[in-house]
């Protein structure tokens, strides 16, 4: 719960780019989460709690390929080379 109010600015920024973000509850198991992600078709999970708060680092996971991608980018870097990491991350399977 901790991590909501800035997995929800990383959102409305990384929305600015025009990228298709949903928030789950943070009240609902991680597995369940990403369930969901998976059963809309998303791409990208990105994992945002106590850990990824302290370092100020986002992982990523690749649902695809079921792969994390620890400390991907930070939790300040600009949208713009957020969505350009995960394109990165698309073009490389």
């Amino acid at each position: 719960a901790a991590a909501a109010p800035a997995a929800l600015a990383l959102a409305r920024r990384l929305r600015q780019t025009g990228l298709r973000i949903e928030l789950e509850s943070p009240h609902r198991k991680l597995k369940a989460q990403l369930a969901q992600a998976d059963k809309v078709g998303a791409r990208f999970a990105l994992l945002l709690g106590d850990a990824e708060l302290e370092s100020g680092r986002v992982t990523a996971r690749d649902l695809k390929a079921r792969k994390d991608h620890p400390s991907l980018f930070g939790l300040d870097d600009g949208a713009a080379e957020i969505a350009a990491a995960l394109l990165r991350l698309q073009g490389a399977d």
